[in-house]
């Protein structure tokens, strides 16, 4: 019996960025950006780990998510926090955000049908520019600090970009970056910005050796 072949279930081209595909081979989902893999569902326990950073969140806290990706970051942020903390969502591909809701939310439990959830279909360099008061910004709208997947997301991972990101936490607020890999510009870029920053590393999934980056910063 041969392998079961990728079913295309979406596409989408949209302005300024490489075209998406959804695809799924029975309880696998991949998302891709132009012929690249931009995520897959079975690697998503660097997603959580992500999500989970938002814990300690208390009640009338903002957690903001830069990308939604299949929602496992958003279903670990919610779990992780207070019942009355609100969560933003910036998510640029309107695409992304029908396509969890229509195609694959099972997959992260339907996140986006907790009330405390807000979607802002935006760029996040532009919402970036206007925000204020936030706890946890956690970010994964790339695979690392590159514009892949959108060319203005370039600007995001720039001296001027995590100025930006610095500039929207509350005093002692956390940001957290997801990466496929290690970056030492990046995080000279998050100490120049006055953040503590380190690094660690987590896994992929939950079995297996692959392993992810996280840049983890706190603002005094």
């Amino acid at each position: 019996m041969g392998v079961k072949p990728w079913e295309r279930l979406a596409s989408a081209a949209e302005s300024g960025a490489r075209p998406l595909s959804l695809w799924r081979r029975g309880a696998d989902v991949l998302l891709k950006a132009g012929d690249a893999v931009l995520m897959s569902s079975r690697e998503n326990a660097s997603e959580r780990l992500l999500g989970e950073a938002a814990a300690g969140v208390a009640d009338g806290g903002h957690v903001v998510l830069g990308g939604l990706g299949f929602g496992f970051t958003l279903r670990a942020a919610l779990d992780a926090v207070a019942p009355q903390v609100r969560v933003t969502v910036v998510e640029l591909s309107a695409a992304v955000i029908a396509w969890n809701r229509e195609l694959v939310g099972d997959l992260a439990g339907h996140p986006l049908g907790d009330p405390r959830v807000t979607v802002v279909p935006m760029d996040l360099v532009r919402w970036l520019r206007g925000a204020g008061g936030v706890d946890v910004l956690l970010l994964d709208v790339d695979n690392g600090p590159a514009g892949f997947s959108a060319g203005a997301n370039k600007e995001l991972y720039t001296d001027a970009g995590v100025a930006l990101c610095a500039a929207a936490l509350v005093a002692g607020g956390r940001f957290v970056l997801w990466s496929e890999g290690d970056d030492p510009a990046y995080l000279a870029r998050l100490r120049r910005a006055g953040l503590d920053a380190t690094v660690r590393r987590v896994p992929a999934r939950a079995t297996g050796h692959a392993r992810r980056v996280l840049f983890e910063a706190r603002k005094p």
